[in-house]
């Protein structure tokens, strides 16, 4: 379920894990190092464990999430984008994946309140996690979402979890 390799977090380096979402302590830790899960409440019925490392979640998982899931290299590369994240968007995977998100994906992300909180937790070099709401332009259509964003100093990347909050008709342009 959970991908594991040389540049994970070993077992025996007992690390607190927090929520992206609501910032909780899923497990507390001693040696200094975060990781940022997703704790039983924030994930919904359809999990009966909480999800220890988001940047670990392979596809199959990262499409049982109730809500959007992003994964972007240091550079706003999409490496992985859910189905859940598909339907809120109207985007196909397809066509997002290997793409900038930032430039071509959702080009109203160009804007400090959103790629320069990435770029500040890239650019600390520790794992971080930030919390926003924010406004996607869509084609027709206008979305507010609540969106966690986390920073895995380890794997190079950034994990982006969006929820709707509101979708109000729009003539606005794209992402």
């Amino acid at each position: 379920m959970l991908e594991s390799g040389p540049d994970s977090v070993p077992e025996n380096e007992q690390h607190s894990v927090i929520c992206a979402w609501c910032d909780r302590p899923i497990r507390e830790g001693k040696s200094g190092l975060i990781s940022h899960g997703i704790c039983l409440t924030c994930l919904g019925d359809k999990f009966s464990y909480a999800i220890e490392n988001v940047a670990l979640l392979n596809r199959e998982v990262a499409d049982l999430l109730p809500y959007g899931f992003i994964r972007l290299d240091e550079q706003g590369v999409v490496l992985e984008y859910n189905t859940s994240e598909s339907a809120l968007s109207g985007l196909p995977r397809g066509g997002v994946v290997g793409r900038n998100f930032f430039r071509s994906v959702a080009p109203c992300t160009c804007v400090k309140q959103f790629e320069g909180k990435v770029q500040e937790m890239i650019a600390s070099g520790k794992a971080g996690r930030d919390h926003i709401q924010f406004l996607f332009k869509f084609p027709g259509r206008v979305t507010m979402v609540d969106l966690a964003m986390t920073y895995d100093p380890i794997r190079h990347e950034v994990i982006l979890l969006v929820r709707k909050i509101q979708e109000q008709g729009s003539r606005s342009g794209k992402g």
